[in-house]
């Protein structure tokens, strides 16, 4: 048995270290890039002696085939690599292609599931193994692991939890192909009406006069750290907010969203959201560092009742 690993990110390592503990490893194939991703997935493969191809988006086509025809390998797992296969390479390995989604079929296909379905409050992402076909995310299920996503959870810690949790469907199909024993799919039911491409800038800034104090703290978690945290502008000037809490409201006065309710040493830094709720904002970064929200408000001058704008000039999109 021969197996070949394509992935660009360092979430694939644990699994990859599966695969090679299995004595099954034929190749891994990375993106022709230089990111902190790469350098540890060349490294894995320099120290265990294991063949590494590294290609361009404009040369997977004819660069990917010669390599695998080369190897000839049983099957070629996915994880994580950002470029659709090409239909002639999917072909190539008797067993075919699977891939390894981090994230829930159909609901979040795409190349960045973990951000919306923090964002979108779910109560679970997972990884999805499925057989690879020539569309985007839509073929057949093999094995479904979810992992619970806590209301404590950024981007980075439910990355990590899924990172673990890719090696055990990952042991399961590489024992079934081992053993010879068929992998049993079904198709994808549902529609994808969720969005999983990576957020633009107004995806993830915060809009206060929308945004309820639940919707505030998840956006800034599902950015957190991949995004730099949310977006937000006070006198114009940009900042990212990395870590809030929900305050639950105890008055019924209307307060305008964005309204500054404490800027002072004994309650920190927090802010009207829309609804009755607030959030604490406990950790800043700007352009001069990281601060926490009561320093941040003691450097810049923060004053109660003040108002975050959404944009600069108040401009909402």
């Amino acid at each position: 048995m021969k197996i070949v690993y394509f992935c660009s990110h360092w979430m694939a390592l644990p699994a990859l270290d599966l695969i090679y503990a299995y004595g099954v490893l034929a190749g891994i194939c990375i993106p022709n890039v230089q990111n902190d991703s790469t350098k540890r997935i060349s490294l894995f493969a320099r120290e265990r002696n294991v063949p590494l191809q590294q290609v361009k988006s404009s040369e997977l086509d004819s660069q990917g085939v010669e390599w695998l025809n080369q190897i000839k390998p049983d099957a070629a797992f996915l994880m994580t690599f950002p470029w659709k296969i090409p239909s002639q390479m999917l072909n190539i390995p008797p067993l075919g292609f699977i891939n390894f989604h981090p994230g829930l079929l159909p609901e979040y296909r795409g190349i960045d599931p973990l951000f919306w379905q923090i964002k979108n409050g779910e109560d679970c992402g997972g990884i999805t193994a499925f057989k690879m076909d020539d569309d985007f995310d839509t073929g057949e299920v093999i094995l479904e692991e979810k992992v619970p996503i806590l209301s404590t959870d950024t981007y980075g810690l439910h990355l990590n939890k899924l990172t673990m949790t890719a090696k055990k469907p990952m042991e399961i199909i590489l024992k079934r192909l081992l053993a010879s024993q068929p992998l049993t799919s079904t198709s994808q039911t549902g529609s994808n009406n969720r969005r999983s491409g990576r957020p633009d800038i107004s995806q993830l800034t915060i809009l206060w006069n929308r945004d309820n104090a639940r919707d505030v703290d998840a956006l800034v978690r599902a950015a957190n750290p991949a995004y730099q945290g949310a977006l937000c502008f006070i006198r114009n000037i940009p900042f990212r907010i990395l870590e809030t809490s929900v305050i639950k409201s105890e008055k019924k006065d209307l307060i305008a969203p964005g309204t500054v309710l404490t800027a002072d040493s004994k309650s920190g830094l927090s802010v009207q959201c829309a609804g009755e709720d607030s959030v604490r904002i406990h950790i800043i970064q700007s352009q001069d560092g990281l601060f926490t929200g009561e320093r941040f408000c003691r450097i810049y001058g923060i004053q109660k009742g003040e108002i975050l704008n959404p944009l600069p000039n108040n401009g909402e999109k």
